[in-house]
């Protein structure tokens, strides 16, 4: 199998500490959501805090396939292949994009406004089984979170477009940002430029996101 992404030696480490800092950022999202669902007893806030915990696992077990598993290359480039089937390194990049895709699925999940258990069980079941007989799990894995973050970023679109404040609006761009970052990962493999600026636009989503969810909590408090 090809390498799935390209790492600068100069950008080794800070893309460890950023992909901590995504999943420190969704953990403290899954946490201020916990707080808002003890108030409101919404269930749509309980599966968004769900997703969030899943996305903050998915981001800790990449960080730690970029810790230990990176290869270094003789041009100061360092790349993560899945060569071996049952190597600790592929199964653990299959466990990485298996979270966060099933994180983004239930974000998807909790905006519909019919629910189904069974509904959900076929959602993530499918997405599961295309990502793991995939003979391209990155590519796969790619457009699997495109598709989805498309029906979240369609849904905060209508949003911002109803309620037109600034709240909407950040929460918009936010998961905008958040499709533009999996659309420039599908081209790390030859470009770790690429690898760079979906770090950058992930970063940018995530803290838009925290701010968002932190002035509603203010609000909820007044």
């Amino acid at each position: 199998m090809a390498h799935l992404y390209l790492v600068p030696q100069w950008f080794f480490g800070f893309d460890i500490a950023m992909e901590l800092v995504f999943a420190i950022i969704a953990m403290a999202l899954a946490f201020f959501t916990y707080r808002i669902y003890k108030v409101s007893e919404d269930e749509d806030v309980k599966l968004f805090g769900l997703a969030f915990v899943l996305i903050s696992i998915s981001y800790i077990v990449w960080a730690s396939i970029n810790l230990f598993m990176l290869d270094k290359l003789s041009d100061g480039i360092r790349e993560i292949s899945l060569n071996n089937l049952m190597s600790i390194n592929y199964i653990l990049t299959l466990v990485h994009m298996g979270l966060f895709i099933v994180g983004i699925i239930t974000l998807a999940y909790a905006h519909l406004e019919i629910k189904s258990a069974k509904a959900y069980y076929i959602l993530t079941g499918l997405a599961l089984i295309g990502l793991v007989s995939s003979s391209i799990p990155w590519i796969t894995y790619q457009l699997l979170a495109i598709f989805l973050l498309s029906t979240i970023v369609y849904h905060y679109a209508v949003d911002h477009s109803c309620y037109k404040n600034k709240k909407a609006r950040a929460i918009f761009i936010a998961f905008l940002l958040l499709l533009l970052s999996r659309i420039d990962f599908l081209f790390t493999a030859n470009s770790a430029f690429a690898y760079i600026f979906g770090h950058i636009l992930e970063l940018t989503a995530y803290s838009l996101i925290l701010v968002g969810l932190v002035a509603n909590i203010k609000g909820c408090k007044k």
